[in-house]
């Protein structure tokens, strides 16, 4: 996204300015979505286990970390060799954030979007797996419901405050979008989709049209929404219908992109989000141009190093963590 936004400022194209800003300016619309797909998935996964005491806390714990701490550090030791500071002491305090996955709490751009920049929401979200195990054996949810309540009147309390432009350099941008204790909302929303899901089937494809066509009518207005609820509460309604829509797994849509090819994206996805701003990296140190090239190429070798690292990287190492850590 920063990369997009240099590029077409640069060749002062205002065709591409304004496609830019229309369009890919939005990309922050994908955190309230992975953050609540992952509140309903881990839901999906674990809310019986837990009740039953199937499953403990630690057990929980190892997978989550081994699922996504491997990728993450062999992401981070290439973002060191590329990207790392001349300064040691903000190299040093870099490293540490990121190897402790605890950047997110930092409210300083150099910090959060430090070394892998997008590594910032995996800091997130192992805020929300340490988490996680306390709020699904939540069994009242009024509770939950209270708990998000509270989290939602003070974020949007927040936003309706700030007059100023948020940009990401500001304290309020790392407040709303990046802060673990107000991302959570997002995750706590997937949660209760998981709770709602359970109570009866629906008509799957009414349902899957109407979550499309919110989210397109939500996207098409944008524009006219301050930027401060963009960054997270403007989307959290029609992030949510999509995902409740499509949980059921019933409708046409759905069918449609569950065939092997969007399967294999889906297994990969984590490792493309890691790596692709790398691989824009080391496009730009060559300094070649043209927009469809750069495209092209980036996305090409993105993909491709996805499935390595998915292949080479991500499974074998979940599987050995995963064995070695819960059989001690």
């Amino acid at each position: 996204m920063v990369y997009l936004h240099h590029l077409q400022l640069k060749s002062g194209n205002a065709t591409a300015q304004m496609i830019y800003d229309f369009y890919f300016y939005e990309g922050h619309i994908g955190v309230s979505f992975f953050y609540i797909l992952s509140g309903f998935i881990l839901s999906y996964t674990y809310f019986i286990r837990f009740q039953e005491g199937k499953v403990s806390k630690k057990k929980f714990w190892v997978a989550r970390f081994a699922r996504v701490y491997p990728l993450h550090l062999v992401t981070l030791l290439i973002a060191c060799i590329i990207a790392l500071p001349h300064s040691w002491k903000i190299a040093f305090a870099q490293i540490a954030a990121n190897l402790t996955l605890s950047q997110s709490f930092f409210p300083f751009p150099k910090i959060y979007f430090s070394l892998n920049g997008p590594s910032w929401s995996i800091s997130d979200e192992a805020f929300f797996y340490l988490m996680f195990p306390f709020l699904i054996l939540i069994k009242n949810v009024k509770v939950l419901i209270g708990l998000l309540f509270g989290l939602v009147i003070l974020i949007v309390s927040y936003q309706v405050h700030i007059h100023q432009v948020v940009t990401f350099e500001t304290f309020p941008y790392w407040f709303i979008k990046i802060f673990p204790f107000t991302r959570i909302a997002d995750f706590i929303i997937g949660i209760l989709l998981h709770r709602m899901s359970l109570l009866k089937k629906v008509e799957s494809n009414l349902l899957e049209m109407g979550s499309v066509c919110l989210i397109i009518l939500f996207f098409t207005f944008h524009s006219s929404v301050p930027i401060q609820y963009r960054l997270s509460s403007y989307y959290w309604l029609p992030m949510a219908f999509l995902v409740y829509a499509f949980s059921f797994q019933a409708g046409f849509l759905s069918k449609a992109i569950s065939g092997s090819f969007f399967v294999l994206l889906g297994k990969i996805s984590f490792a493309f989000y890691l790596i692709h701003q790398l691989v824009i990296r080391v496009y730009d140190s060559y300094n070649l141009n043209g927009n469809l090239l750069k495209t092209g190429c980036t996305l090409s070798a993105s993909f491709l190093l996805a499935f390595i690292l998915h292949k080479a990287v991500e499974e074998p190492m979940n599987k050995w963590l995963k064995n070695k850590l819960t059989n001690t």
